[in-house]
């Protein structure tokens, strides 16, 4: 039996994750538009997740959800599109973070 030490090229593997990253960001615009913000969140946000609203950290799925109350049914509606601009991953590939811009709508 043979074993082998070979790792994959970093820059390989940090392509593949840019690339996750990047689909699983437009999976989450996505599913904003088809399901609403509140519950796009509770679908893709981990059970630790931290928001920062306000210069106050919202820390966990459920404050989240919480924070993200559905609108009042005075008939103000809500909606958020955004795309990233930039992916960028850590080599050892245990952190990765998007940024880009985003049009967020009160009617």
């Amino acid at each position: 039996m043979g074993l082998s030490c070979a790792q994959k090229d970093p820059s390989v593997l940090s392509e593949k994750w840019k690339k996750e990253i990047a689909e699983t960001e437009k999976e989450f615009a996505d599913r904003v538009l088809e399901i609403g913000m509140r519950e796009a969140f509770l679908e893709f946000a981990a059970p630790d997740a931290v928001l920062m609203r306000d210069n106050t950290l919202i820390v966990g799925r459920n404050s989240i959800a919480d924070y993200l109350k559905e609108p009042p049914s005075d008939g103000t509606t809500t909606s958020l599109t955004w795309k990233p601009d930039f992916v960028s991953v850590a080599r050892s590939g245990d952190l990765g973070y998007t940024y880009g811009s985003y049009v967020f709508t009160i009617t």
